[in-house]
């Protein structure tokens, strides 16, 4: 599986399990285990790096806001976990492998 493949599938199964779940501090494991139950084991800097990737473009400013604290909340639990993670530049939120989220 390609690195854009794997991405794709990170993010898909990351935006499934916020169905079950909201993107605050102490939920992060059980949204972590939730993906890992789609995608097999997947790190907090994986799931972060595969939702960045999401093309959110023509989204209203408060869900564009609303999915940055999302993207934040799951890099505080990558550094919190030891992982390492790449600043990303707030414009590069929107991504470019197309998918929108919930399509």
């Amino acid at each position: 599986m390609g690195g854009a493949d794997r991405r794709r599938e990170v993010a898909d199964a990351t935006l499934e399990a916020l169905r079950h779940t909201v993107g605050r501090d102490e939920h992060m494991p059980h949204l972590k285990r939730l993906v890992e139950g789609q995608v097999g084991p997947v790190s907090f800097a994986e799931i972060a790096e595969a939702l960045a990737s999401v093309d959110v473009s023509g989204r209203d400013p408060e869900w564009l806001a609303d999915w940055a604290d999302l993207i934040e909340t799951i890099r505080r639990a990558a550094r919190r976990s030891g992982g390492e993670i790449e600043p990303v530049a707030e414009d590069s939120i929107h991504g470019h492998c197309g998918d929108k989220p919930g399509q």
